[in-house]
């Protein structure tokens, strides 16, 4: 799915309309950061987070090991809730299974 959104709310460059953005919160010809961090959109079908949580797993995992890492931990180090954990994994152990077979 691939709709466009545009935030009323955020003006874009010199005043005029933010950049038309699609679900991701990628830009049509816009180069990343141009207009701040804070047009950054979430999206409900986001496939990087999965990525990003998994990434963010296996590096604690190295620091702190298996048994001390928490999923508190990943989503503290991500800024996410954990109900945005559980929208992707069932466990933490599902993590470590995805990690091993990588």
């Amino acid at each position: 799915m691939n709709i466009l959104i545009a935030p009323m709310h955020r003006r874009g460059k010199n005043g005029g309309p933010a950049p038309a953005r699609n679900l991701c919160g990628s830009t049509f010809g816009v180069n990343p950061g141009e207009y701040g961090d804070s047009t950054r959109l979430l999206s409900l079908h986001d496939t990087s987070l999965p990525w990003e949580i998994l990434e963010t797993a296996h590096s604690l995992f190295q620091k702190k090991g298996f048994e001390r890492t928490s999923i508190a931990d990943i989503c503290s180090r991500l800024e996410i809730k954990p109900f945005e954990f559980y929208n992707h994994f069932d466990s933490l152990d599902e993590v470590l299974e995805i990690l091993w077979a990588r």
